[in-house]
């Protein structure tokens, strides 16, 4: 008989499984117990990434979690899937079922989900976890939304709510310190052929000349970030920063690759965090071969590099706390043209000292450095306005005087 289901809810990407669930269902099975999986968001996405609402998997859109757009979708259509899952849930076998939240974006289904749970199998006990748990623990445990709140890592904590040590409620154990123990993420359940490499939205499969020519796997090689920037909220779940060996990264890299898979994508905050590590790491990738087709992430490797600028302006970046000046920045972006790396630019719009000529300054500095387009910079992701989480050093310190307005949108009054 299975002992959980483990479950992945709207919204993430689908360029590859969801990787906190292959690596609970690779923790479960070293321990002995049985477990199922299900992708609850890849089953929304195929349903309709060729509908009218394919729009929702654009990385910009609110729809699935925000707004009046969202109760338009939940009423037309979603409320459809989140009883249907739900049933499915309250029907299988398995005492626990644990519900993987990626984000904050994850909570208005798990609030939907939950009390459907609830009605079909009063016995079911639910296990949510998440990077928002740390937040909103209270807030899920007081409307009865789970039986196990599960803040930071959940490998231990899982273990611990299977073998019956610890009572229900808010469950944060101490981080794991040694990495390298944790075994490899098992994808049973998860099939490779159905997701969307190289594309987290999975929108290119509306392209009339689609056609599947790679398997693409992500890889957590370091878990918290050495940065301290005021709009992230990593801080608050994972407070120290901890990096798995290059030895050991590399070698479930090499174990994918005997599945047919050569697209890597690193799930870090941050992947040079450790900067001798990965030098390491890519000393091993080089002298193997570099069989791998891609790997990329939110730092450097081979082919596509993922770089958090958030602004052009050095006044806003210095306000976030990121560290770098425009000297640097140019330096890096000469050396990815000279090694032919692409690079994709990622800005945050909206900080909440932003003024209208700080946009201006955005517009100046790409007008200005144009020479970048294709070689190295092939795309600059723009995304939604900043949102402000409540884990981050720009709420919890109160660096600024927010508020609300009438569509509950959070307003800021720089110099006034």
């Amino acid at each position: 008989m299975t002992d959980i289901l483990l479950c992945a809810i709207p919204k993430h990407g689908v360029n590859v499984p969801p990787l906190a669930i292959a690596y609970l269902q690779g923790v479960c099975k070293s321990h002995g117990f049985k477990t199922d999986v299900r992708d609850f968001n890849l089953e929304l996405w195929k349903d309709t990434i060729h509908t009218e609402w394919w729009e929702i998997w654009k990385e910009s859109n609110e729809t699935l979690y925000k707004g009046k757009r969202f109760f338009e979708f939940y009423s037309s259509v979603y409320n459809t899937y989140i009883d249907k899952w739900a049933k499915e849930i309250a029907d299988h076998p398995a005492e626990f079922v644990g519900i993987s939240c990626f984000s904050y974006r994850s909570l208005p289904t798990l609030k939907y989900l939950s009390p459907l749970i609830r009605k079909y199998n009063p016995n079911k006990k639910i296990i949510v976890g998440g990077s928002p748990v740390f937040t909103y623990h209270d807030w899920i445990i007081k409307n009865n939304l789970a039986d196990y709140a599960v803040s930071n890592e959940g490998e231990n904590a899982l273990l611990e709510i299977l073998y019956n040590k610890c009572k229900p409620g808010h469950i944060m154990l101490p981080q794991i310190q040694d990495l390298n123990v944790l075994p490899k993420p098992d994808y049973l359940g998860l099939d490779f052929s159905r997701y969307v490499p190289r594309d987290p939205g999975g929108l290119r499969v509306r392209e009339n000349d689609y056609m599947r020519d790679s398997y693409e796997a992500g890889i957590m090689g370091s878990r918290g970030c050495i940065r301290r920037c005021t709009f992230c909220d990593v801080e608050s779940f994972y407070p120290k920063f901890r990096w798995r060996s290059a030895e050991n990264i590399y070698d479930e890299m090499l174990h994918l690759l005997d599945k047919g898979i050569n697209h890597i994508y690193f799930f870090d905050s941050l992947i040079n965090g450790n900067q001798k590590e990965l030098e390491k790491l890519c000393d091993l990738i080089i002298t193997d071969g570099s069989k791998f087709n891609s790997i990329k992430g939110l730092g450097i490797i081979k082919q596509m590099l993922s770089i958090g600028i958030e602004s052009f302006s050095p006044k806003i970046r210095e306000d976030m706390n990121k560290g770098f000046t425009d000297e640097t920045l140019k330096q890096n972006l000469n050396m990815y043209a000279k090694y032919n790396i692409n690079v994709a630019l990622l800005l945050i719009v909206g900080y909440p000292t932003q003024t209208e000529e700080d946009h201006l300054e955005e517009y100046r500095w790409m007008r200005d450095n144009k020479h970048y387009a294709n070689n190295p910079v092939v795309r600059v992701e723009i995304g939604g306005t900043m949102l402000i989480l409540p884990g981050a050093p720009v709420f919890k310190k109160k660096m600024y005087n927010l508020f609300l307005d009438k569509g509950k949108d959070w307003v800021s009054f720089p110099n006034n």
